[in-house]
């Protein structure tokens, strides 16, 4: 009989447990002899089974490790699915990790609580980065979710640049407060709120378009799209598209209806109850196109002008017309006295009136004024005791209403259309068309005079004046956009992108909110409730000043420096090292284009008028003037023969000049139907591809220095790149974006495809593979472009005007000229991490 330990069955099954508890795949550790507790966190866009979840550790050069690999659970309740072990008893306390989910089936695509009968297929990645003792705080409740990736991505940069976990810590509790509410009812915004949010029943503290797109969110996620670098997403809570051209708007005073002054003849009321879903819910026609709406003080009326210079009044319960008064002129903006009983009303072409509006009925001018301009827009004192004209090329007009007569005026240096007062009566602000904001001190209305100007991206067409006087919203016409300008830096600290064209902006009365009159995209409802939100620009990780307006950029040899033509301050130099400006010449003419010989030495800048300069930059901070090539026309572009000795130049109305570099001098010249704007060279140098402002490539062989074929763009042609098989150019075709050329046969080029963009194209390159462009996008920045499904696959918003753009040469670097906002350095893998 053999003596020894007795093992009874239970004992058995008590033993087998313990031997198969331990390892990873989120079971238990033994310690001690006990079975320690596992803390289960979930993946949730909605409940994610089968998910990878790697777990990292941020080491302290910001570089994450992977520690841990996990897999979500699959189940047959939503209970069951998506958790994973966090592995919480392992973590630092002070240190960063980073819950990284991949892949994986949603049962609950539209977090309703409710299992799906058919899960969703998940093909992108959902990240969490907290701390480790603030992952063990939160236990069991711990959520990776859409809102930890919208942080994780906001914050990304921190990791890769210069990594500190203070600064890390504070961005991070920056943007959470700007992006969710309390959840955990401890009357503070934190982290805890960030990685216990469950979107089953936290949506409703979500902040502004997070709350309003958050389904949106979720599906970019799920396409396997970073959220911040998708172009689906904007800032848009909800719009509404028009069949005409939108000028003007007006707002009801409970904000639940607009009134859309919808160009030909037509005031749109729509119902704006659900902000994501305006319903257009009555249109009235009127002879003439309705230019100007204003809303009567106690808001049953609106009263709209027209372009047959009548102002009509539409009773709003009735929906019908009650009155309508000749004006003197096509009324451009109307301005409704306080006490309801009087119209200011400035007219195109027909000086300013104030009319007598107390009977809809029976309407009457009680005087006209006229001023030396073509009046755009009216802004009234405080006081009512004086008026304030844009007075389109003859700038701002003041009025003193107790005498109907000009005192005082400012001509503007560019073309206003409209006008706002400060709250003391003291300062007009005018948008001035292309010359951006003017600021005029009107004190003294006898002698106002300008005090300030800040440029916008292209046309200010209307402005908006925050409550507290701290902010002007431009809505910036033909950029798309809406500017938001700071009055106390007096500058452009954020940009909203419209899709159309932004032509008048009305603020929520929480100022949470822009609506828009959007041209030909209607009305446009804007999320402006963080400005620090808004001017988060993700991808950027660093923001050059230059002198100038960034108009183009090229990269030397080793991606060392950047040269940039900033229009009227000539060459700048770049140290992309230090990322500081360490050079400049300041060249005679107008700076559009640049080219860099091959060994680095020397800068090509085509000049304007001026030419082609020839600058030495062997010394980048102390660049030299070599020399001047004279060019007939305009020189705005040029690219150089392989073995640097020769120059093909687009000089505007002169066509193609073609220059010996040897000898500087011009050796052939090509013409062009219109005006060359850029060129390219084929890989054999045999060909010239040039565009044509108005028509497009043009293919010119230099064996016979002749056009051989050529190919009409809709659009208006600024910028080429070649294939690198040669069979295709890619065209930057301004508002009709990219065109897709086949120049195999080149004596037929045939368009075969049109990539549209969302601004206006005006520069791009390829990727070195030709698989992907970059496009300068204008105003909507950098546009990613895959070559092989002609789909953006990426967007970069950037604060400028995007003009010219340069890849660096392992294509992980891409660096815009912005215009006024100088050179932007954008990182594509920022958020490839881990």
């Amino acid at each position: 009989m053999r003596r020894g330990c007795k093992i009874t069955g239970l004992t058995l099954i008590t033993v087998i447990m313990i031997a198969c508890s331990g390892g990873g795949g989120g079971s238990g550790q033994i310690s001690g002899g006990e079975e320690e507790k596992v803390t289960y966190g979930r993946v949730q866009l909605g409940n994610i089974g089968g998910a990878k979840v790697e777990i990292y550790e941020v080491r302290d050069d910001g570089k994450p490790q992977l520690k841990w690999t996990e897999t979500t659970t699959e189940g047959e309740t939503l209970e069951e699915i998506g958790k994973f072990n966090t592995h919480a008893n392992e973590l630092e306390d002070d240190r960063y990790y980073i819950y990284r989910a991949v892949g994986g089936r949603d049962w609950d695509v539209n977090d309703d609580g409710v299992k799906d009968n058919t899960p969703t297929e998940n093909k992108g990645e959902i990240r969490l980065i907290a701390k480790g003792k603030e992952i063990k705080e939160v236990g069991d409740q711990l959520r990776v979710t859409a809102v930890s990736e919208i942080i994780f991505e906001k914050v990304a940069k921190h990791l890769k640049y210069n990594y500190s976990p203070d600064r890390l810590s504070q961005s991070i509790e920056k943007n959470i407060k700007s992006l969710i509410g309390d959840i955990n009812n401890d009357s503070k915004v934190d982290i805890k709120d960030l990685v216990t949010f469950n979107p089953i029943s936290n949506k409703k503290n979500l902040r502004g378009i997070y709350r309003f797109k958050f389904e949106e969110i979720v599906k970019i996620i799920q396409k396997g799209q970073y959220v911040y670098l998708s172009p689906d997403f904007n800032y848009i809570i909800g719009s509404l598209d028009s069949t005409n051209v939108s000028y003007s708007l007006g707002v009801s005073s409970d904000e639940k209806k607009v009134y859309l002054a919808d160009g030909d003849g037509d005031l749109k009321i729509i119902d704006i109850s659900d902000l994501k879903k305006p319903v257009l819910t009555d249109t009235i026609n009127f002879p003439g196109r309705a230019l100007s709406v204003a809303i009567s003080t106690d808001g049953k009326k609106v009263y709209v002008g027209s372009s047959n210079k009548t102002i009509q009044v539409i009773d709003l319960d009735t929906k019908s017309i009650i009155g309508s008064v000749n004006t003197s002129g096509q009324p451009s903006c109307i301005v409704i006295s306080k006490d309801g009983r009087k119209a200011f009303v400035s007219n195109m072409g027909g000086g300013f009136q104030i009319i007598d509006v107390s009977d809809p009925a029976n309407m009457t001018v009680l005087t006209t004024i006229v001023t030396p301009g073509n009046q755009r827009g009216v802004a009234i004192s405080p006081d009512e005791s004086k008026a304030y004209i844009a007075d389109g090329g003859k700038g701002l007009q003041i009025i003193d209403l107790s005498t109907n007569s000009i005192i005082g005026s400012k001509n503007t240096p560019g073309n206003a259309y409209s006008v706002a007062i400060s709250n003391d009566g003291n300062t007009a602000y005018v948008a001035d068309g292309n010359l951006g904001l003017q600021i005029i001190d009107v004190s003294n209305p006898l002698n106002p005079k300008i005090v300030d100007n800040i440029f916008t991206d292209s046309s200010a067409r209307h402005i908006a004046l925050s409550s507290d006087q701290k902010r002007i919203f431009i809505a910036d016409g033909d950029s798309g956009s809406i500017q938001i300008i700071d009055l106390e830096s007096k500058s452009i600290i954020a940009t909203v992108d419209t899709p159309g064209y932004a032509n008048y902006i009305v603020l929520s009365s929480d100022e949470s909110k822009a609506f828009v009159a959007d041209g030909k995209k209607g009305l446009q409802i804007l999320d402006i409730h963080d400005i620090n939100d808004l001017k988060n620009y993700v991808g950027i990780i660093q923001t050059v000043s230059i002198k100038g307006i960034a108009k183009d950029i090229i990269l030397s040899p080793d991606n060392s420096k950047a040269y940039i033509a900033s229009f009227n301050h000539g060459l700048q130099i770049i140290d992309l090292n230090s990322y500081s400006l360490v050079g400049s010449f300041y060249t005679t003419g107008i700076s559009y284009g640049l080219a860099l010989s091959h060994d680095g030495s020397k800068v090509y800048v085509a000049d304007g008028s001026k030419g082609i300069q020839i600058i030495d930059v062997s010394n980048p901070a102390n660049p030299n003037h070599l020399n001047t090539i004279d060019t007939p026309g305009k020189a705005v572009n040029l690219t150089l023969s392989s073995d640097g000795s020769k120059a093909y130049v687009a000089d505007n109305t002169r066509g193609l000049q073609i220059i010996d570099l040897n000898t500087n001098s011009i050796i052939s010249s090509v013409g062009t139907p219109h005006y060359s704007t850029d060129v390219a060279l084929s890989s054999d140098e045999s060909k010239v591809y040039m565009l044509d402002w108005y028509s497009g490539l043009q293919i010119v062989d230099l064996s016979t220095n002749s056009i051989i074929g050529s190919v009409d763009t809709p659009g208006y042609a600024t910028g080429i790149a070649i294939s690198p098989d040669g069979s295709k150019a890619y065209v930057a075709d301004r508002h009709r974006g990219i065109q897709v050329i086949d120049i195999v046969n080149p004596s037929l080029p045939v368009i075969t495809d049109t990539i549209e963009t969302k601004g206006k194209a005006l520069g791009l390159v390829l990727s070195s593979d030709g698989t992907k462009a970059y496009v300068a996008d204008g105003s909507k920045g950098l546009q990613v472009i895959d070559l092989k499904t002609n789909e953006i696959i990426a967007t970069v918003n950037t604060p400028g005007l995007a003009n010219g753009i340069a890849l660096s040469s392992n294509n992980k670097n891409v660096y815009i000229a912005d215009g006024r906002k100088g050179v932007q350095v954008i990182d594509l893998s920022i958020l490839d991490i881990p």
